[in-house]
């Protein structure tokens, strides 16, 4: 599976750029946007100064994470945001890297299928959007893969805390560990992730208002989540119509994904058959939170090496390959040959429902009973 969505991720490129040189229109991997390059740390970066300044954090219109995340902003405060912006991409790059690295050795990855994960990662269009915006979700990643690889449970409920404090997200697989009965992460991960925010207690208690306010907004073109897709779709059902099936869809994947967890032992590793559940949650979700699945490929290759492909494996493949999918610079490719290619908007969402489908699909409880998938 590795060898298949490399080989895909690299071909796609080689064509945009090929494409590029018979257009000569350069490739745009993401989009330009008014904000320029990091434009998301920007708002990290901004409510550091006015936290400095004694202002709210929230009163900047753009940091909408809990108090703790503005601490990242405060990394690089001694400096001129042009200058830190680089070097937060540089963090961003050790965070994904280093969480591919660590899962991958968690399931016993030679280093060649290592770094196949790690080429996937530097040509999966989630990692790029990442990157440009210089948003948080590596270091989320980062975090929730040491809370389940870390030994020592105050060390995993620490790494679990700051994932909950940086983006709430991760709260999402507290329903994941209720269901194996790990109380201490569960438990200690929500103290730590409570004890993170009291030196900013005041912003703590307003932080749920501005939450509300965020979750307002539900479609979005670049959305990753299937929420675009099912908008097309079931639009003509009106708001509440499509919002429902949206709902419904989201809760019955969390749901057959949990029952594949039954006796599964001790193995902590399959925390990641969530990840499409959580980046699909009813809220604005921008592709750089796909960079949860790269865990889940390597996961799932892990799961059927050496077995014989059936269909749940062929629909979780295609629906990382359209996760994947470079949607700006095709559209931009197309749009210079004389070809509207807004179509391509909705492969990212696509891809995103049809992962969901391919999870449930290999769930299979007789199958699971007793059995590890990594030590």
């Amino acid at each position: 599976m590795l060898e298949a969505v490399c080989f895909a991720f690299v071909a796609q490129i080689l064509l945009l750029v090929l494409g590029s040189l018979v257009s000569q229109v350069g490739p745009t991997f993401v989009g330009r946007t008014g904000g320029g390059f990091s434009m998301d740390y920007g708002d990290f970066y901004l409510a550091a100064r006015y936290h400095a300044a004694h202002r709210s954090i929230y009163s900047t219109g753009g940091f909408v994470w809990p108090p703790f995340a503005v601490l990242i902003g405060q990394l690089f405060q001694s400096m001129p945001f042009v200058i830190a912006r680089y070097w937060w991409l540089v963090l961003n790059i050790g965070f994904v890297a280093s969480a591919v690295i660590a899962y991958a050795r968690q399931l016993h990855f030679t280093w060649r299928n290592t770094t196949l994960l790690l080429m996937v990662a530097a040509s999966f269009y989630p990692t790029y959007f990442l990157l440009e915006r210089g948003h948080v979700d590596g270091l989320m990643l980062f975090c929730l893969v040491m809370a389940f690889r870390a030994r020592h449970w105050l060390v995993r409920s620490i790494f679990y805390g700051m994932s909950i404090g940086i983006k709430l997200y991760s709260g999402l697989l507290v329903v994941y560990l209720a269901r194996r009965k790990r109380w201490d992460l569960l438990a200690g991960g929500i103290a730590a992730a409570a004890v993170l925010q009291l030196p900013w207690l005041g912003l703590a208690l307003s932080y749920p208002g501005v939450l509300a306010r965020r979750t307002t907004q539900w479609v979005m073109v670049e959305n990753i989540t299937p929420a675009p897709l099912f908008f097309t779709l079931l639009g003509w059902l009106g708001t509440r119509g499509w919002k429902i099936a949206f709902a419904l869809f989201w809760l019955v994947t969390l749901v057959w994904c949990l029952r594949g967890l039954k006796g599964r032992g001790e193995d902590l590793s399959d925390w990641v058959l969530l990840a499409p559940w959580m980046i699909s949650m009813p809220l604005v979700v921008y592709p750089y939170s796909a960079v949860l699945t790269l865990p889940l490929l390597a996961y799932q290759a892990s799961r059927i090496k050496d077995h014989p492909w059936k269909a749940p494996e062929w629909i979780f493949l295609s629906g990382f390959l359209l996760l994947g999918v470079q949607q700006n610079a095709w559209i931009e490719l197309l749009a210079a040959m004389g070809v509207p290619g807004a179509w391509v908007y909705l492969l990212n969402s696509l891809g995103t429902a049809l992962l969901m489908v391919g999870c449930c699909l290999q769930v299979d409880v007789s199958e699971c009973e007793g059995t590890t998938v990594a030590a």
